[in-house]
């Protein structure tokens, strides 16, 4: 199942006019996945070089990273 599976599937079965309680924390769980999917680097390109930045922290990358050294988000490559 996806992030964006479990976001559905959650906000499909406890709409919010129920469970408070339970709500709020499945409202923060929905939040820390959302916080795990993989972000897109930055090309920042410079006269000689070119530089790929975290697309979350702005930390330099080097290519092939499977996550940020620096705030440990994913890096997705592929786009």
């Amino acid at each position: 199942m996806t992030n964006q599976e479990a976001i559905e599937t959650i906000q499909a079965n406890y709409p919010p006019e129920n469970y408070t309680l339970l709500r709020e924390a499945l409202d923060k769980a929905v939040n820390l996945l959302n916080e795990q999917e993989a972000i897109v680097p930055k090309r920042i390109d410079g006269k000689k070089n070119h530089f790929i930045k975290c697309g979350n922290c702005n930390y330099d990358l080097m290519t092939g990273f499977q996550f940020c050294p620096h705030c440990g988000r994913k890096v997705k490559w592929n786009e």
